[in-house]
């Protein structure tokens, strides 16, 4: 399971971002392939819809209320790096 863990780290490594414009005109962070995704999704056992959200948008809870910022293609390639981060140092706390 520890190899697992590893290569979907690996995979999470090699997710890459494009910019693309939202509804309001903003920049924001879409997921060049998400084969890759895919990969480390599976690799990492968690479902691939929750990895693409916590890999493209940050989400607050203020007084019970979700509220949902789409990052940019920076912000997303931080959160990535982050997620591989904490993902790989927990499994020596494990």
């Amino acid at each position: 399971q520890v190899l697992s863990i590893v290569a979907g780290i690996l995979h999470l490594g090699q997710v890459s971002f494009e910019s693309k414009m939202s509804d309001g005109g903003q920049e924001i962070a879409s997921i060049t392939d998400e084969k890759t995704v895919a990969d480390a999704a599976k690799l990492l056992g968690v479902d691939l819809q929750k990895l693409i959200t916590a890999l493209t948008v940050r989400i607050m809870i203020t007084r019970g209320d979700e509220i949902r910022i789409e990052l940019t293609p920076d912000k997303a390639q931080d959160a990535r790096d982050a997620l591989a981060k904490t993902v790989y140092g927990a499994m020596f706390l494990w």
